[in-house]
């Protein structure tokens, strides 16, 4: 069986960081540096998985949670989080399934092989600019455009992912207790998907959410199938 390529991220920190509003709001609470450092850990954690953040139940809470993954104290860990969700920084989308939006747009990576190219290039690079600096120059202006097109695809990637969050966020506002799909769903037999008043997937055959495998199963399939599920409005 061939190995999946592995790949390298990191997080892109912009400069204003720390002078954005929110992040100057936590660290003037007491304890907020070491929330901020919570923080950022937690969006770390979360590079591989684009933003999304899944409770597994190893602990007795999110937070124990997320404190043994990080080695945090829980207190602290508790704190960040519930900050994190006032000031809209981590959103509740499905049982036990968070996401950090800000995390995709702040997210690069690249391949094994990507990386160990572009290092011989920046070697390469820097040993013939000794010598002509004119041709140099031009050829950062060639990067800078490459460099500008690649962000633009990532970018236009990002706004599908983005329209998908901001469909269900819709959906969840609008359609509270009402039925979102009747009949068969792919892998479920017939039945009546609705919302129920916490914001859940809700089986009314059954009389039980749905758990949060199928939930995304779900979701997927009404999003996919909107013009046909939801009627003009939700186009």
């Amino acid at each position: 069986m061939s190995k999946v390529p592995k790949k390298y991220y990191w997080f892109k920190l912009k400069d204003n960081f720390f002078t954005e509003p929110k992040i100057k709001k936590l660290r003037r609470i007491a304890g907020g540096d070491t929330y901020t450092v919570i923080l950022l850990k937690t969006m770390l954690l979360t590079l591989k998985t684009n933003g999304i953040l899944e409770y597994e139940g190893l602990e007795k809470t999110l937070a124990e949670e997320l404190a043994l993954k990080l080695d945090e104290d829980d207190n602290n860990v508790l704190a960040t989080l519930t900050f994190m969700q006032q000031m809209k920084l981590l959103e509740e989308i499905d049982i036990n399934t968070y996401d950090i939006p800000q995390v995709r747009i702040l997210t690069g990576s690249e391949s094994v092989s990507t990386s160990r190219v572009r290092k011989h290039r920046e070697k390469q690079k820097a040993l013939h600019c000794n010598t002509h600096v004119t041709e140099c120059n031009e050829n950062v202006t060639t990067e800078k455009e490459i460099e500008n097109k690649r962000e633009e695809i990532e970018n236009k990637n990002l706004s599908r992912e983005e329209d998908f969050l901001t469909f269900r966020k819709r959906i969840k506002k609008h359609y509270l207790g009402k039925p979102l799909v009747r009949g068969p769903v792919g892998f479920l037999p017939d039945t009546v998907i609705s919302l129920s008043a916490t914001g859940f997937l809700h089986n009314e055959i059954s009389g039980k959410d749905l758990n949060s495998d199928d939930a995304k199963k779900v979701w997927s399939y009404i999003f996919e199938n909107k013009k046909q599920l939801l009627g003009k409005e939700n186009k």
